[in-house]
């Protein structure tokens, strides 16, 4: 039973790190650049461009993931999407 509970505690720890640290990366990211600007009059856009680039490309594949895992428990129950959609439809 114990072990049942540590591995749902577990669920989803990673995805919730990874979008923590982009987050907190795209912070010290700003104010780096702010700096930068602050104290020198230009503006770096093409690292801009393509930090956030990476970032929002970051987000785009641990969202998939997790979209993925989402879909994998929902096959495993025997929820059927077209089904539900149906139902809402009709509604």
């Amino acid at each position: 039973m114990s072990k049942k509970k540590k591995s749902k505690k577990k669920k989803g720890k990673y995805s919730k790190v990874v979008v923590g640290l982009i987050l907190l990366i795209s912070i010290l990211f700003v104010t780096a650049i702010l700096t930068i600007f602050y104290t020198t009059g230009l503006e770096p856009t093409t690292l801009i461009k393509y930090f956030f680039v990476f970032v929002i490309g970051e987000l785009w594949l641990v969202a998939g993931i997790k979209k993925k895992k989402i879909r994998q428990e929902d096959d495993m129950r025997g929820v059927d999407e077209t089904y539900e959609n149906e139902d809402r439809m009709e509604a």
